[in-house]
């Protein structure tokens, strides 16, 4: 199969320009330091600020002033609003409360003005900076970034940007319209701020209350995540798998059925629960649907349905998936938010869509307002898609919904459910290729991909190609689960799926496998991908208390027994564990291309110790010309072996004939090699590809199994070796030859043993990794909760009964900081709250 276009040097994997990284929703606070710099956006225009047409937006950029204000070095903190937000909330300030609390932070929209000790009045650092032209905001926007980012990096930094507004999954931005002209894509943020600095990026939820936050949107977090890559991968495909996942909670695999108390005769019914359901039953059923896909599309957050703050230590998704909060703990934020006045005096009850809760507004017409957003920038997503047959049919309809003053409610959760299939499926196509390494067409993401123009450009072979294996993708992605109520129409065009990621996708996989014979052979790989993650997803599911309290009540509706969430979730796991196709993760085929097969081995496989290298006397097999590898430390039982790599033959045979090589012998000869003669070698005996394709399909399957095993084993220690190779770089000088360590055979197994010790001396204290750098294998490791959390909490929450300390000097500029909770003279205290 030729090859479409010549493969780009690919970047680091993650994060890059294309995959979200570590991104989830949540309904609480990320963890910020005093230290430091935020950059607050609210592009929404005056005409559209109101509580009625976009919601919360306003609202949110007062809340979360009002929360960090007094918190960082005022000339740290730059707030830039597209309307006069002190103008508006000033007309009217009972309607920009915040959340079912209601909480007052209108206060937080009034410039903050001081007087200094010669009686001139001045605007703080902080005010709210207004700027009605969408061009000249965004480059306030980005020069601003870039004057932050600055300073960040030569201090050490962090950065907090927080958006309330239009924003896409991507995080890109819409400056007052949802149109291309509007926008900033996440690709331009990231290249104004660079990516030596660690940016939290905070923009709105788009498919349920709360907030999207990614904590490493420049680069990987220095200090590592709890949670592994695949669980974020689990939140942020959203409902893509819905219809895989929810069908089976009403039938008999429902995880919180028993049937161990069922008779065999009740267990061959083929309908779990009456074929009539009674009108209770029913209810019960649809409310099970409509909140295992809310839940689902609202990223598993705990809060998907209330769009308030959470500062419960049992909800804080940073906690879980990031790690402990170093600065603040959420009981500090608890007592300042509370320090806002609630409005008591409003009773009145706002209608809203069921499914959607408070989200976007609370009330009905912000919430429909919401849904046809999302139908503008789904429209301005994937631009060719929309010029073909299907998409301007599907375009028709859209607008006949967005023309339409209240269209019904079973139509909007329709609607609703579609956008959020077709912007879930994006992201699913984008994090694909980067978590398999694949190049991506055009060097564009899946929303900005040009398909019209590869269809253009491509041969009549490869075309065939990609609709073969976009033919398989397909087949692996579910459709858009409709609400309760809706039947699926298979002459609808807004009801189909999205056709464009799995295109892009399956160009992708053409692009970086070469035969057609394996591209069907990754699929099933892939396949097994996607049910890992919709088994974490089920499990997510079954620990949310309101999807576990809508199961059991329509269980015991039909007087079936149900079982507790441990045994549950016990039985996820065994399904798992025996389903005959599942495999690990990991254990993923190495690709042909040699620098797609070696960013995979890095972003699959962890690192599997510490191996120690040696020089064995010259009297030993092989001479100096040799190296033996300490087999304690591989995944391996077998003792060490020396390995000649004199030859450009001996190199060849060691490294790539892994049948009839250990891993030992793979790290020795890559050792002394290096990458980049493994990678030239790697081509030279991949030429004949035919043959070994050949060999494989002629192959038993225990024969299958062992290459795929050696194939894990072979990647692992390839992966260690770079690791090594890294780590040895971010070192000054290096060991001399003399102070190698000395391999040492005792009774409990081999061991390294070093001058010093021969000598009767204690080792050398390790060096270590130089500040500002890391191992890239450490980027993902989870991390454990610090011992003295407790005593950090308990001495930040005093901080609210006393005054802070006071900051004479900062990088951000010079200022004292007393209390923030009273106005008083800048030169003396501080923000005039």
């Amino acid at each position: 199969m030729p090859m479409l276009e010549d493969p780009k040097p690919l970047p680091d994997p993650a994060p890059s320009d294309f995959s979200p990284g570590p991104m989830f929703v949540t309904n609480t606070i990320p963890d910020i330091s005093p230290n430091a710099g935020v950059v607050g956006l609210c592009p929404v225009p005056a005409d559209r600020a109101g509580m009625d047409d976009l919601g919360w937006h306003v609202v949110d950029f007062l809340a979360f002033r009002a929360l960090f204000r007094g918190e960082v070095v005022l000339k740290a903190q730059t707030w830039l609003a597209q309307c006069d937000i002190a103008e508006i909330v000033r007309s009217d300030p009972g309607q920009f409360a915040h959340g079912k609390e209601r909480r007052l932070v209108s206060v937080a929209a009034e410039a903050s003005s001081a007087t200094n000790s010669k009686g001139v009045q001045y605007l703080r650092e902080d005010h709210i900076k207004v700027e009605q032209s969408v061009s000249k905001l965004k480059e306030e926007f980005l020069k601003t970034l870039s004057a932050k980012a600055k300073i960040a990096e030569k201090n050490g930094f962090p950065l907090f940007i927080i958006v309330c507004g239009l924003t896409t999954l991507e995080q890109d931005i819409f400056f007052g319209a949802t149109n291309s002209d509007a926008r900033l894509t996440s690709i331009d943020i990231r290249r104004s701020i660079g990516n030596n600095i660690d940016v939290t990026m905070i923009t709105p939820a788009l498919f349920s209350a709360g907030w999207q936050i990614n904590p490493a949107f420049s680069r990987r977090p220095h200090w590592g995540m709890r949670a592994g890559r695949v669980e974020f991968f689990a939140r942020q495909f959203g409902a893509v798998f819905a219809s895989d996942i929810i069908p089976s909670f009403e039938k008999w695999t429902c995880p919180f059925l028993d049937t161990n108390q069922l008779d065999e005769g009740a267990k061959s019914d083929r309908f779990l629960g009456p074929v009539m359901p009674s009108e209770e039953q029913r209810k019960l059923s649809e409310a099970l649907k409509v909140k295992l896909h809310s839940t689902l599309a609202g990223r598993l957050s705990p809060g998907h349905w209330d769009h308030s703050f959470d500062f419960g230590d049992e909800s804080d998704n940073w906690l879980t998936l990031v790690g402990p909060r170093v600065n603040k703990p959420l009981s500090y934020w608890r007592k300042k938010w509370e320090l806002f006045g609630a409005d008591d005096g409003y009773t009145r009850e706002e209608e809203h869509l069921y499914f959607l809760g408070n989200a976007f507004g609370g009330n009905i017409r912000s919430q429909v307002n919401h849904i046809k957003d999302l139908i503008a920038e789904s429209m301005v997503a994937c631009p060719d898609y929309w010029s073909s047959m299907f998409g301007r049919k599907a375009a028709a309809q859209f607008r006949k919904f967005m023309i339409d003053p209240s269209p019904e409610h079973a139509q909007c959760h329709e609607m609703f459910n579609i956008m959020e299939h077709r912007a879930s499926s994006v992201i699913l196509a984008d994090s694909i290729c980067d978590y398999l390494a694949l190049p991506k067409p055009h060097d564009e993401r899946c929303r900005d991909w040009p398909e019209r123009a590869f269809k253009n450009a491509a041969a009549l072979d490869v075309r065939m190609d990609i609709i073969h294996a976009q033919g398989k993708v397909t087949k692996i992605i579910p459709g858009v689960y409709l609400p309760p109520g809706i039947n699926f129409n298979h002459l609808s065009v807004t009801q189909r799926s999205l056709e464009v990621p799995a295109t892009y996708l399956a160009v992708s996989l053409c692009l970086g496998i070469p035969a057609r014979e394996e591209v069907g052979a990754i699929m099933p790989r892939i396949e097994d991908f996607f049910t890992t993650v919709k088994t974490l997803q089920t499990e997510l599911l079954l620990k949310n208390k309101e999807c576990e309290k809508a199961c059991v009540a329509w269980l015991n509706s039909i007087n079936m027994p149900t079982r507790s969430l441990r045994h549950a979730l016990s039985a996820i796991k065994s399904a798992t564990m025996s389903s005959a196709t599942a495999e690990p993760v990991n254990n993923w085929p190495i690709l042909h291309d040699v620098e797609t097969r070696i960013r995979m081995m890095r972003t699959t496989t962890p690192s599997i110790g510490h191996a120690v290298a040696a020089s064995p006397p010259a009297s030993a097999p092989g001479g100096p010309e040799c190296r033996a590898v300490h087999h304690n430390d591989l995944p391996t039982s077998q003792s060490p072996h020396a390995v000649p790599v004199s030859s450009p033959e001996g190199k060849t045979g060691s490294l790539y004939d892994h049948r009839r090589n250990t891993p030992e012998e793979v790290i020795a000869a890559f050792d002394r090699m290096g990458i980049d003669d493994v990678k030239e070698m790697l081509h030279d005996k991949l030429a004949n590809k035919a043959q070994l394709h050949k060999e494989l399909e002629t192959a038993s399957l225990e024969t299958l199994m062992g290459i795929q095993k050696e194939l894990v084993s072979l990647s692992a220690a390839i992966a260690y070796m770079e690791a090594e190779v890294r780590v040895k770089e971010y070192k000054k000088g290096g060991a001399q030859a003399s102070e190698q360590p000395v391999m040492e055979t005792s009774a409990s197994g081999t061991h390294a043993k070093s001058p010093a010790e021969e000598q009767g001396k204690p080792d050398p204290v390790p060096q270590k990794t130089p500040k500002g750098q890391m191992d890239p294998f450490e980027a993902w490791k989870p991390v454990s909760r610090s011992s003295a959390k407790a005593k950090r909490e308990g001495k930040a929450t005093r901080e609210l009964e006393r005054k802070p300390d006071l900051y004479t000097s900062n990088p951000w500029g010079q200022y004292r900081h007393k209390d923030h909770y009273r106005d008083t003279d800048d030169e003396t205290d501080g923000a005039n709250w």
